[in-house]
């Protein structure tokens, strides 16, 4: 069942999902918020699953337990439970974290459902205020690139020169960021002719100037030839960005914000690139970044 889900032929109350993972609420949970976050490539269990996904799995809990805490101030505590085998309780034979709401005296159970089951559009209801408040709050990444950074241009438009996003993760770049609550897709007004720029509403433009390339514009991105993004981000956290190898001040900044962000390599890059896109529209909306 759950590999249908992953695969968009079972219904869910989808909570969360990237190329990697998937996360919905259980249908017979043991509190009143109980997420399952399940990768989506199949695996029985702890010996089978691809390190990637594994690496994606507890950033992706941490997010939901934080964005249940927030979508419900009566929320205490967060219980994150694992089980690898039937002897450790494991009921699906495909692995999956439990996250689920706690508070004094519940005396919860993980693999303890309780004896009602919430209908479908309950859930679904659960579901999109955890949703929201994922869309609200964005966690800075902050790890090492790996490896040397790619060359970029010293004159003319500032362009990555090589280390270039493979086009099939370049393409899920684009549909991601462009598919983020509350964006708009325009021409760039700071860039060549074949930029794509991410623009807010206006009356959802609540961030300072220099968290604008120009207008309502916070990012944009380019063609193919060039996968990198240019972005703005608060001094502090585009100087940590750029330490971190992640990109560089632009070529062309004029407010000490704007930062050229490289293009992801790989499928972990790509997490860290949106994360940095999602920080850049927090910026911009006037919204909360955690640290």
């Amino acid at each position: 069942m759950f590999c249908k889900i992953a695969q968009g032929e079972a219904p869910a109350s989808i909570v969360y999902e990237d190329e990697r993972i998937v996360a919905f609420c259980d249908l017979h949970p043991a509190a009143d918020h109980h997420v399952l976050v399940v990768p989506r490539q199949h695996a029985t269990g702890l010996a089978e699953l691809d390190p990637m996904d594994a690496a994606g799995m507890l950033p992706v809990a941490q997010r939901i337990a934080d964005a249940i805490r927030a979508s419900d101030p009566s929320v205490e505590g967060i219980s994150l439970g694992l089980a690898d085998g039937a002897a450790a309780g494991q009921d699906v034979s495909h692995v999956h974290m439990h996250v689920i709401s706690r508070r004094t005296g519940d005396s919860i159970e993980y693999l303890e459902p309780v004896a009602w089951r919430p209908t479908r559009d309950e859930l679904d209801a659960r579901a999109a205020q955890v949703r929201a408040q994922l869309n609200e709050r964005t966690h800075p990444i902050d790890r090492l690139r790996a490896g040397d950074r790619p060359r970029t241009s010293a004159a003319g438009p500032h362009r990555q020169l090589d280390q270039q996003a493979p086009p099939e993760l370049w393409g899920a770049l684009v549909a991601r960021i462009f598919a983020l609550p509350g964006v708009r897709e325009g021409h760039s007004g700071v860039s060549l002719p074949t930029s794509r720029a991410l623009l807010l509403a206006p009356d959802d433009a609540n961030g300072p100037e220099e968290a604008f390339l120009g207008g309502t514009e916070f990012a944009h991105v380019h063609a193919v030839s060039d996968t990198s993004l240019r972005l703005c981000l608060p001094i502090e956290r585009g100087a940590r960005t750029c330490e971190l190898g992640w990109g560089e001040p632009h070529g062309y900044a004029e407010q000490g914000t704007e930062i050229m962000v490289y293009g992801p390599r790989d499928r972990a890059e790509l997490e860290v690139v949106v994360s940095l896109v999602r920080e850049s529209m927090a910026f911009a909306r006037g919204a909360r970044i955690d640290e």
